[in-house]
């Protein structure tokens, strides 16, 4: 599409006139490329004197190595209930088993039953009978415990999981440990919209203790074995099944807090939360510039995010070293003081002398 033309007279004229449709198209270009940043307070400059009479404190913060958290509950589950829906299974089993060898041997009988009565044998139409029906029987019971088979396995998927379930059975180190009490079963709950990573390392604190900020302070292990079977009544977020060796007070239906920590570090900086104001619907620190020779500083918002509180403060990923404003800072948000000097010594105020 061509632009409309400027008249004659205009361009006789000399005038800078802008077509309405080259202003609009100037002034939308103008508010596309506004910086995120027009809600922050413009940098200011104070001299070092106005710096100690406000009292501001800048401290250099260092980047480190920090783990992403996230606060869970963890379930105790009942052992008993659980070996009793893996009995279940085994039993099923163990009676499938049963039904193989019994059909193995009745299709042998009839098999036999048939060649000697083909040979002309004394063997008597009725024998083959029974032992043809005897192995009908046979195959009728090997497929009711298929089908018992499969229906205490879909109970154990539903109850347990599949990750349970597989060192769950009958004789195994799992068994023999739920059995006498040394480990226990806990259900991990995560807050909905959170999934755990694949390296995740998760401590489980004792009862009535709370999650600490660093989850490397205190609690146990717990051993993970995979997602839940379902999810839980109350809460819609994701499950997982761990184990923990047994401690005094936790008993089956105790609910108990666990951190859940990231198993890969990420390089950060930590930025208290003394330093950290807000302006305009944005959280933001002042940066302090390197000192000039007189002391003089320029200090620039930053913003910070508030997504990974940790102690009080919050993690920045990916930020360098800094000098940063961590107490004070609301103050460079007004006019900057005065700077004020002490009298020589020895003076005396004139109201005194008299």
């Amino acid at each position: 599409m061509m632009p409309p033309p400027v008249s004659f007279a205009q361009r006789r004229r000399g005038t800078r006139v802008l077509p309405a449709w080259l202003a609009g198209l100037t002034l939308s270009c103008l508010l596309a490329v506004t910086p995120a940043d027009a809600t922050l307070p413009p940098p200011v400059s104070w001299s070092a004197a106005q710096q100690r009479a406000s009292g501001l404190r800048i401290e250099q913060l260092r980047p480190g190595a920090y783990r992403r958290t996230q606060d869970a509950l963890a379930a105790v589950l009942d052992s008993g209930e659980l070996l009793r829906v893996q009995a279940q299974l085994d039993a099923a089993r163990a009676r499938r088993s049963q039904a193989q060898a019994d059909l193995q041997l009745a299709r042998l009988r009839a098999r036999q039953a048939s060649a000697l009565f083909r040979a002309g044998q004394d063997v008597a139409r009725a024998e083959l009978d029974r032992a043809r029906v005897a192995r009908d029987k046979a195959q009728a019971a090997l497929l009711a415990a298929d089908s018992a088979v499969r229906a205490a396995r879909a109970a154990c998927s539903m109850r347990l999981g599949a990750a349970l379930s597989r060192q769950l059975h009958a004789g195994s180190r799992l068994d023999q440990s739920l059995e006498s009490g040394r480990e226990l079963v806990l259900r991990l709950q995560l807050a909905p919209g959170s999934r755990l990573p694949a390296d995740a390392r998760v401590r489980v604190f004792g009862p009535g203790s709370a999650a600490p900020q660093d989850a490397r302070r205190g609690g146990v292990d717990l051993r993970l074995l995979g997602p839940a079977p379902h999810a839980a009544a109350g809460s819609q977020g994701l499950a997982y099944l761990g184990l923990i060796p047994a401690r005094d007070g936790l008993m089956p239906g105790l609910r108990v807090a666990a951190v859940a920590e990231s198993g890969r570090a990420l390089r950060a900086l930590w930025v208290p939360a003394s330093a950290v104001l807000f302006h305009g619907g944005r959280a933001f620190v002042f940066v302090a510039s390197r000192p000039a020779p007189g002391g003089d500083r320029q200090f620039t918002a930053r913003i910070v995010s508030t997504a990974w509180p940790l102690g009080d403060g919050y993690v920045q990923p990916g930020w360098t070293t800094l000098d940063v404003v961590v107490g004070g800072a609301g103050l460079l948000l007004t006019p900057p003081p005065e700077a004020h000097t002490l009298p020589p010594a020895g003076a005396t105020d004139e109201r005194d002398a008299g």
